[in-house]
C-alpha cells in the first residue's frame, strides 16, 4: 500500500467452543488452523499469498527477543501441553 492509497480489510469471528477451550493445546490450535483454511476456502484465497499475523493474548513469559512462555491461561481457556 502507498501513502494515499485505500485499503480494505476482510475478517470474520470464529467461536471456539467450551471443550476445545479446555482440552489439549493441539486441538486449540488445530481449531485456529481449521478456521483459517475455512477463511480462505470461503473467499476462495488459495492461490494468494498474504501476510498473516497472530496474537497470542494471554500473559506470557519473554523468555527471549522471538520466544515465549505462556504464564497461565485466562479467559476461560485452560489447554493442557501448552
Amino acid at each position: 500500500i502507498q501513502l494515499g492509497e485505500k485499503c480494505s480489510m476482510d475478517s470474520r469471528i470464529y467461536a471456539v467452543p467450551q471443550p476445545i477451550m479446555v482440552g489439549p493445546g493441539d486441538g486449540l490450535f488445530d481449531h485456529i488452523a481449521e478456521c483459517l483454511a475455512s477463511f480462505i476456502k470461503e473467499r476462495e484465497l488459495g492461490d494468494e499469498l498474504l501476510p498473516l499475523g497472530f496474537t497470542f493474548s494471554f500473559p506470557c513469559k519473554q523468555e527471549g527477543l522471538t520466544k515465549a512462555r505462556l504464564a497461565r491461561w485466562t479467559k476461560g481457556f485452560k489447554c493442557a501441553g501448552v
